[in-house]
């Protein structure tokens, strides 16, 4: 057995190596603001593992929609991915709905609710597409499994991706008829 002072020696050293990593911050931290300021001006790409990922990029759907000008944001929505969607936010729908914000959807797959401030077409209701996308602001996610079924979520904020993304949804939206 050590002698009880050495407890006091193992806080020091992490009180000093703490200390160091303070001051190592304290150096790079402007480097970092900098990034932080100007990072607008560059796409920005995301990766999110988990169901609470699909949770993190679902309130930035909220969040940014909120700031919006337009209250509509588009998705393809996918069979397959539906279950795992909002396991970790059931009341997303709810909170869209209160925030009056608008989707319009075009389904892969079969199913789908009627819900409130949403419009929904359907491009195949044989087969899902293993990829549930969302075009919301200057930001497209992209939400799929991974190995063993893990949530996977890739956010890319561009508004020149968005924007290409919204023309592509929308002309494919107008070529759909209400249902197949």
């Amino acid at each position: 057995a050590e002698d009880p002072e050495k407890l006091v020696e193992v806080i020091d050293r992490k009180e000093r190596s703490v200390s160091s990593l303070k001051r190592e911050l304290a150096e790079i931290l402007p480097e970092l603001r900098s990034l932080y300021v100007h990072g607008g001006a560059k796409p920005t790409v995301k990766y999110y593992e988990g169901a609470k990922g699909f949770t993190i990029i679902l309130n930035d759907v909220l969040r940014t929609m909120a700031d919006e000008t337009d209250k509509m944001y588009r998705a393809y929505s996918s069979i397959a991915l539906r279950d795992y969607l909002y396991r970790e936010f059931p009341n997303f729908t709810k909170e869209r709905i209160n925030r009056r914000l608008h989707v319009r959807v075009i389904a892969v797959g079969a199913g789908g609710d009627d819900q409130p401030l949403a419009e929904r077409r359907w491009l195949s209701e044989k087969r899902g597409s293993p990829t549930y996308s969302i075009i919301y602001g200057p930001k497209v996610a992209f939400l799929s499994l991974g190995p063993n079924e893990t949530p996977l979520g890739i956010l890319i904020e561009d508004a020149n991706v968005a924007e290409t993304e919204r023309m592509i949804f929308d002309s494919v939206w107008e070529s759909l008829d209400n249902r197949i």
